[in-house]
């Protein structure tokens, strides 16, 4: 039996056949303490990691008799798919440099095949690839995904889920305390375990890995292990002298307070060396929980810890790791508990790359802008938890591409409302008659109104044009268009930037007053940014400043993004988009990925529809 999932026609069909369903497992892969000795590469490889994985457990025939068939068709050609071609799709769907990680018909794609691949991973537009073991735990438990009218909250299900650890670890201590006709088994503490990860992740969606352990003081034998096996590797002289020192100084540790966290590397671009101290740490993680799940299984035990894979690629390459304390996320406060995620997500986000117009042709390093972490993504799934809020769809929006004219006027009629501020480069002068001023021409007569001028600041505009691989020159030229009947109607300077997952440095362009002429030279002499696309950065280097906050910030996109649902992110109130046609299809694919968009963003900023600008007529 062949299993098929169509979507949209925008990127590959998979199929499956033969296959025996594999439930995925933190230790399906096992973390590496050196480099590829073939390739002399030291870094982690997300690629040769997955292949490895594909290999060992995705190719398992129901029938031996004949060989699993994983088949990918594009453009309708169509070719069978090896465990190194799995692994390039898998690898580009969660490696945060592809164009394709964030791409939402691609994830849909890929979450159609893992759909295939695994009993208990749902087909379901709310998860990412990255997401995998949340999408998988969920529905393992029959859980409910994340959704508009499904919450998941500290109060109603971190707590509660912490608690059943404790619980069901001690009835198993205590079998006295258990009927007979209902034993506590070693699965009912993985299963507890497992919720409690999920409830974490569905709550906060931290971009970490992670492991859970029951108390302080399974943390504490855990940390022994680490320094007695940390002492064999530094005789052996496999460590250093200061990775050695790391693993001596976590003795100071403690997750009393709910977590511990540690940076392993500043990003996921820095490479680490054979036996250095993040490689180590991990591996032996692993090594520990693995030693406790099988002497708890052999002596009807109850295990005491648990990995937390909150994100594929973290797990593969962790960057970070958080190790959690059960026992004290099952008696601390709600505000607490929440305080503490909040700041390991602001630790987590906002990492911001802004390139300089010397530095785009270049491709060379991006200036780290600083952190992020307002959480209005909760605040967002509060405020809807009264409300009921169908899905958007294409149908909701214009069936012909809007005009230049259409955008513009919708563009001129939000800044127009916008709250004015209190100095910007926007500034109208206005005029009324009143009788508390004297007439000029009748200063003896209070019966006539004398005039009063006044000078007040609109917000500026900051426009953002997408140019990522999606966009063509044509499509740029016409955003070009745009903005310079945007600066013609409004006659005034704007802000201006480039973005693909890489955002350049802002340019204030004196625009008011220039002709046509003078305008498309003004824009065309500006350097542009090349590669995916990241609507996040903008968002956060939105946030970071109070001026830019001020702005009306315009994002001129095709929309080919799906938010990260590993971030908790905060939507700028003051940013707003408009479509331009990318150079791979046509408007209705336009019109459909601004649906899926607005589907996943509601759950950030509920009033994500009005921020679409100029699509909504018929």
């Amino acid at each position: 039996m062949t299993l098929v999932i169509e979507s949209d026609p925008l990127m590959v069909t998979f199929s499956v056949a033969n296959h025996a369903p594999h439930t995925f497992s933190p230790f399906d892969i096992e973390p590496p303490l050196t480099g590829n000795a073939t390739t002399d590469e030291h870094g982690y490889e997300h690629t040769s990691v997955l292949e490895k994985l594909a290999s060992n457990h995705l190719f398992n025939p129901i029938n031996p008799q004949h060989p699993v068939t994983i088949t990918a068709t594009e453009n309708g050609s169509t070719v069978d798919l090896d465990a190194a071609a799995l692994a390039q799709h898998l690898a580009l769907a969660i490696t945060p440099d592809s164009m394709l990680a964030n791409h939402q018909g691609y994830n849909r794609d890929m979450m159609g095949l893992l759909s295939q691949l695994t009993n208990h991973v749902g087909f379901d537009r709310r998860f990412i690839v990255d997401q995998l073991f949340i999408s998988q735990v969920l529905k393992a438990n029959r859980l409910p995904a994340p959704a508009n009218n499904v919450i998941y909250t500290v109060p109603n299900d971190v707590i509660p889920s912490a608690k059943d650890i404790l619980s069901t670890t001690a009835k198993m201590n205590n079998p006295l305390t258990v009927t007979a006709s209902a034993p506590i088994t070693v699965d009912d503490i993985h299963t507890a375990y497992e919720v409690f990860f999920a409830s974490l992740a569905s709550v906060f969606f931290p971009y970490t890995y992670g492991a859970v352990f029951l108390n302080n003081a399974e943390f504490v034998e855990f940390v022994d292990y680490l320094i007695n096996e940390a002492t064999t590797l530094h005789s052996a002289s496999l460590i250093s002298n200061n990775t050695f020192n790391r693993f001596q100084s976590m003795r100071n540790i403690s997750i009393d307070n709910l977590t511990a966290e540690f940076l392993l590397r500043k990003n996921e671009a820095e490479t680490t060396d054979d036996y250095s101290f993040p490689r180590v740490l991990v591996s032996l993680l692993h090594s520990w929980v693995k030693l406790n799940h099988d002497d708890a299984r052999a002596n009807n035990d109850a295990p005491t810890c648990a990995l937390a894979p909150f994100s594929v690629a973290q797990w593969i390459m962790p960057e970070t790791i958080v190790f959690i304390n059960a026992e004290a996320h099952a008696h601390a406060s709600s505000q607490d508990i929440e305080k503490k995620w909040k700041e390991i997500n602001a630790a987590l986000t906002g990492s911001i790359r802004i390139m300089s117009p010397n530095a785009i042709s270049k491709l060379q390093s991006a200036q780290h802008l600083g952190m992020q972490a307002q959480m209005q993504a909760m605040r967002a799934r509060k405020d809807h938890h009264n409300m009921q809020k169908r899905s958007s769809q294409e149908n909701d929006f214009s069936k012909a591409l809007p005009s230049p004219q259409t955008i513009v006027l919708s563009v001129a009629e939000v800044l127009r409302k916008l709250t004015h501020v209190r100095q910007s480069h926007n500034p109208q002068k206005y005029q009324k008659k009143s009788l508390t001023r004297a007439s000029r021409r009748h200063p003896d007569n209070p019966n006539v109104p004398g005039t009063i001028k006044s000078k007040l600041f609109y917000p500026d505009l900051h426009v953002y044009v997408d140019t990522s691989g999606s966009i063509s020159e044509e499509s740029y030229r016409n955003s070009v268009v745009l903005l310079m009947q945007l600066a013609t109607k409004l006659d005034i300077n704007l802000y201006f930037s480039t973005f693909s997952h890489v955002l350049s440095e802002e340019v204030l362009l004196p625009t008011k007053g220039k002709t046509p002429q003078q305008l498309a030279a003004l824009i065309s002499a500006i350097p542009k940014v090349s590669g995916g696309t990241d609507y996040h950065q903008i968002w956060d280097y939105i946030q970071i400043n109070p001026q830019r906050q001020e702005r009306m910030n315009l994002v001129l996109t095709d929309f080919g993004f799906m938010p990260n649902r590993g971030l908790n992110i905060d939507h700028p109130s003051s940013i707003f988009y408009v479509p331009i046609l990318p150079d791979y299809g046509s408007w209705s694919m336009v019109r459909r990925d601004m649906s899926h968009f607005a589907n996943e963003m509601v759950d950030f900023d509920p009033y994500i529809h009005s921020r679409l600008l100029g699509v909504h007529g018929k």
